[in-house]
């Protein structure tokens, strides 16, 4: 076990042989791009800490197994996984804007992936989620390999996502279309309206003149979704004359 920090700088890859087992339960800094490589066995790197890509703007590959429960974060440059992938329920991986992942073996996701931003997440091979896969605020989600089946929620509500050929969905799949006005209502000069909520998300009321996008303001805060649950916008104020409303949804 790793009780504190180790950083992985320079040229030299941190390679694993002989079915060894790498566990990581305190804090793994990948800075370099000499990654981690696999010689002969099944070697696994398990991390139950904190996996940190960081500083390299470049690629680091992961060659073996890799087993995650606790959280990895992919703070720049790309993290390529050419092993197997387990996530646990308690597991995360963060991708936000500018970075990106790449898993070109098979990724098994009980646990939660989010990806935001300028961001891309890229699957080369089978995927099975059990878990949520967040793909949020223009984050680009590609898939190659197949089946990619979905068992959890795979959320691309702000998100850019084209579902392939062997997409199954057998969970909660969330686009654009899912954020709906269950309903709405207009009471002197106070209109309401109610909408559908999703957790990872904040909405916000918005009104124009015209449908013209940058006339658009908000009324009233923004408010944080919560799957399952409904949120209610009120406008106190109504235009006399004529008035579009929407909904804003960040990220």
């Amino acid at each position: 076990m790793i009780p504190k920090t180790a950083t992985e700088t320079g040229s030299g890859a941190l390679t694993l042989v002989n079915n060894a087992i790498f566990n990581n339960a305190g804090i793994f800094l990948a800075q370099s791009d000499a990654g981690i490589a696999s010689g002969s066995g099944n070697n696994v790197f398990s991390n139950a800490g904190t996996f940190t890509r960081n500083i390299s703007p470049g690629t680091f590959i992961v060659a073996t197994a890799f087993n995650n429960s606790g959280t990895v974060n992919v703070n720049t440059g790309t993290l390529q996984f050419n092993g197997p992938v387990t996530q646990t329920i308690s597991g995360q991986l963060n991708v936000p804007s500018g970075a990106s992942a790449i898993f070109n073996s098979s990724f098994v996701n009980a646990g939660n992936v989010t990806a935001t931003g300028t961001a891309t997440l890229t699957f080369n091979g089978p995927v099975t989620n059990n878990g949520v896969i967040i793909v949020s605020g223009g984050a680009t989600l590609v898939v190659t390999g197949s089946p990619f089946t979905n068992n959890g929620t795979l959320d691309v509500i702000t998100g850019l996502f084209t579902p392939p050929g062997g997409f199954v969905n057998n969970g909660v799949f969330l686009d654009a279309s899912s954020v709906k006005i269950k309903s709405s209502s207009l009471a002197g000069s106070t209109f309401s309206v109610l909408i559908d909520s999703y957790t990872g998300h904040t909405f916000q009321l918005q009104r124009s003149s015209s449908l013209s996008g940058s006339t658009f303001s908000n009324i009233g805060a923004p408010q944080p979704g919560n799957t399952g649950s409904a949120l209610t916008f009120v406008d106190p104020a109504v235009s006399p004359t004529e008035g579009f409303y929407r909904i804003l949804v960040n990220p």
